[in-house]
């Protein structure tokens, strides 16, 4: 999308690797989010380890 506008001198590429950081930090934002909200729904414990009693294997 933006490779030949880039190319043209429409913007620089500064301006290209702000995009491209954006476009990463709105997604891990979210997933920030959802983590929060994962652990405040199901119990405050932090520890969310898999009791070894429940394991069957390791990979």
């Amino acid at each position: 999308m933006l490779w030949q506008p880039l190319r043209r001198g429409e913007f620089a590429e500064s301006e290209l690797e702000t995009a491209a950081f954006t476009i990463f930090l709105y997604p891990r934002t979210l997933g920030c989010a959802a983590e929060i909200d994962d652990h405040l729904n199901r119990g405050r414990n932090m520890d969310t380890r898999t009791p070894a009693s429940q394991c069957r294997f390791v990979a």
